[in-house]
């Protein structure tokens, strides 16, 4: 098994910790994990000086997310009290 840190929809900002209990790795920069709990994470590793586009999308994003840090808290924590909702009606 192998422990890796990465972001969730309830991560604070320092991020949380998911129990990685499968992966695979068709190619050298593309991997797929599994965690404990079933959900699937995709990651693919971008090359600025060969996809510099896609680098410059992704620098964007990370700005705006950081600059926007309270309105991702919000929609995070009102995820959250719908799907807990969804789940106590469910029973």
């Amino acid at each position: 098994m192998l422990i890796l840190a990465a972001p969730s929809p309830t991560a604070t900002a320092s991020g949380c910790w998911i129990l990685v209990i499968r992966r695979s790795q068709d190619e050298t920069y593309i991997i797929d994990l599994t965690d404990d709990r079933g959900r699937r994470f995709h990651v693919e590793l971008v090359f600025p000086d060969q996809e510099p586009d896609l680098a410059a999308d992704w620098k964007r994003w990370r700005r705006y997310k950081a600059e926007n840090r309270d309105r991702f808290e919000r929609i995070d924590t009102d995820l959250l009290a719908e799907h807990v909702q969804i789940a106590e009606e469910w029973e």
